[in-house]
């Protein structure tokens, strides 16, 4: 896939669909740390509208310029004054291992340092999760730490894994 194609935007009407089927995906919540909830078409209207009142958070669509939804990216607890913010990414399982998730993380980081005036970049990732973990290496995020039996999900303790980043000089 051409990764230069890929932009990231406001969500719109037309990526619903998307969105709902990624939210009902229960293998790929389990792996964005996230319980399970089934999610109809009002249920991911509502997160869409509660995400874009939240003063402290940016949610954007990865899409193909032309418009297609291939999954979100979200900075959350943005903290203007330490330059800091959490980034959560979730691609359609159809489009991983395809570059997508590393030009979004890409596109995410710009808008953090020009629009937000953000210089660190953290994220948590289950232990278990290495593939999302190489990808944030290859991005320059280094491991802080490892929160043992952290998350509770499907009768088992799992670990998380806490990662930084230092974008824009710091």
């Amino acid at each position: 896939m051409n990764t230069d194609a890929i932009i990231i935007r406001k969500p719109k009407e037309s990526d619903i669909d998307v969105l709902q089927e990624i939210r009902n995906d229960r293998e790929l919540q389990a792996l964005l740390l996230a319980r399970y909830r089934p999610n109809d078409r009002e249920a991911v209207i509502k997160w869409l509208e509660g995400r874009d009142k939240k003063e402290n958070e940016a949610l954007f669509v990865v899409a193909r310029s032309e418009g297609q939804c291939l999954g979100f990216v979200q900075l959350v607890n943005i903290d203007k004054k330490s330059k800091l913010a959490f980034l959560g990414v979730c691609i359609h399982p159809k489009y991983q291992g395809l570059g997508v998730g590393k030009r979004a993380i890409e596109l995410t980081h710009e808008y953090a340092m020009k629009e937000l005036g953000i210089t660190k970049v953290v994220l948590e990732v289950k232990a278990s999760n290495t593939l999302a973990i190489r990808l944030y290496e290859q991005l320059n995020y280094r491991l802080v730490g490892t929160l043992k039996n952290h998350f509770f999900l499907g009768g088992d303790y799992h670990d998380v894994v806490i990662m930084e980043c230092i974008i824009g000089g710091r």
